[in-house]
Formats: structure tokens, sequence, C-alpha cells
């Protein structure tokens, strides 16, 4: 498997002092790639709202059923930008390529320590590919994801747990722009984004979440309003039901549990290019 690298990598020496997003990620999801700072910032989110690790799970959930759906109608080229720490099972590789074992995969990820752990998990899979690339300078990130991919042809664009994080200041909504201008007609654009519904408790458990995030780690954690959100998919063209909440969006079924509050404090869409 080659290893390319952009011209800005970002690779942080490993420091426990500071919460890390994909390692407060997986430590939402059960997972034991984090530190006791990681964990602390998970409670005290629960804390600001109980049923923040329900959000991040169904998060996932719907990142699963996203690149499902894509793989099922034609789509064989991925990439994955920013996609923190493998999990045990259900990694965009695998759910691709039990669709067709010809897709190719290309991760994206500015943490070296993620990046160790995706090449580690990658090391005999010739069809997929990480990258140390920050995928908010897609301009550097599409060239070196391009010596994997054909970018003449669709590709699946993944953008979970991502845009979030990236601060009014540095334009979202351009950075969108730019990703979808790189596309072919076809791509799909996939993106999921916490939600702040703009009323009643649920706004009240958003505005705690994104306080506490803010305090507690160095990256932003924005809760963004529905037309924040629907600005950044514009020029797509949504995949019904549209932009909802992630447990909506082609549900595997029924819910047999009500689910908390804060865990519909997020939406997702896939869009794609015409």
């Amino acid at each position: 498997m080659a290893h390319i690298s952009s011209t800005h990598p970002v690779c942080p020496a490993l420091d426990t002092t500071r919460a890390g997003l994909a390692r407060v990620r997986d430590a939402a999801l059960g997972g034991k790639d984090n530190y006791s700072i990681d964990r602390d910032l998970v409670a005290a989110l629960e804390h600001a709202a109980p049923g923040f690790s329900d959000l991040v799970r169904a998060e996932r959930a719907w990142h699963i059923r996203a690149v499902r759906y894509l793989a099922s109608i034609g789509v064989d080229q991925f990439l994955d930008c920013g996609l923190g720490l493998p999990t045990p099972f259900d990694n965009t590789h695998e759910i691709a390529q039990r669709h067709n074992d010809e897709a190719r995969i290309v991760y994206a990820d500015a943490d070296c320590i993620v990046v160790a752990h995706g090449r580690a998990l990658l090391e005999e899979n010739e069809r997929s590919l990480v990258i140390q690339a920050d995928y908010t300078y897609p301009e550097e990130l599409v060239p070196a994801a391009d010596a994997f991919l054909d970018f003449t042809r669709p590709i699946g664009l993944l953008l979970t747990d991502t845009l979030h994080h990236v601060d009014d200041d540095a334009h979202p909504d351009k950075l969108m722009d730019t990703y979808r201008d790189a596309l072919a007609p076809g791509s799909a654009i996939a993106v999921s984004h916490w939600w702040d519904p703009g009323a009643g408790p649920e706004h009240d458990a958003a505005r705690a979440l994104e306080a506490t995030w803010q305090a507690r780690c160095p990256q932003p954690g924005r809760y963004r309003t529905r037309t924040e959100i629907e600005a950044l998919l514009d020029g797509l063209e949504l995949v019904p039901p549209g932009l909802v909440t992630f447990d909506d969006w082609w549900p595997d079924g029924p819910t047999m549990t009500t689910p908390t509050p804060t865990r519909r404090l997020g939406l997702a869409a896939v869009g794609i290019k015409p």
C-alpha cells in the first residue's frame, strides 16, 4: 500500500493533556484508543446534555448506511475525509468492498496517530489507501487522492463528523464549494452535522454541548441551524428523504427504544452533483 502525504501534514506531538477529535469519538463509541482527558470530555458533554454518546453512535450508524447506499447504486470510489480511528467493523472500505471488491477507497486524516492506525489496518488491502492530509485544505487533499482515485468518474465524498469542527471564520461553505467543483457529475457528497433546532429544550441542549466542547477542546464544535447546514449543500440534488436527523435517514428498521432528545441533535444528507 502506497503512503502519500499532502504538503501540509498536521502531525502534532502526542499530547495527553488535550482532548483529540478522533480519540473523543472513539471514547464516545466505547473504544479503547483514547485517554482520560478524552473520556473526561465525553463525561462533561454527557453531563451538559445526557445522550451525547447516543448522538455519536447515531452519526456512525448513519455513516454505515450512507456508504452502503452509495455502494448499492454503483459508486465504486470513495474519499473518506477525517476518517478517525478505525472501528472494529464496518469501516468504509469493508462496507464498500462487500458490495464490490473492486471498489477503491482513500481515507484522509491530519492526525499522524490516526493515519498510523489506518495504515496498519489496511496494509494488505491494495484497493484502499490512507493519506495524511487535512480535509480543510481540499486544494491539497484532492491532488493527493487523485493519485489513487479517478476524479473524471463519480466519487462518493464522505464528510462525517467533520464540518461542525470547522468554525465560521474558516468558511465551511467555500470548503464545500471547492470539493463539489473538484468532483465529476454523478458524484455524491454525504454530510453529517451537529444541529441546533433553535427553540425548546433541544436548543438549550445544543447550546450547552457547544459551550462545553468549546471550553474543553482546542478544536471547534459548532451546532448550526438547519438553514446554515442547508447552505453547505448548495448545488447538490439531495437523495430522499433529504436533510433529516441521523436516525431518520434510511433507517434499518423500526426504532425499538425512544431516542434521547440529544441523539436527535444532528442532521445528515446525501447529495448528488448534477
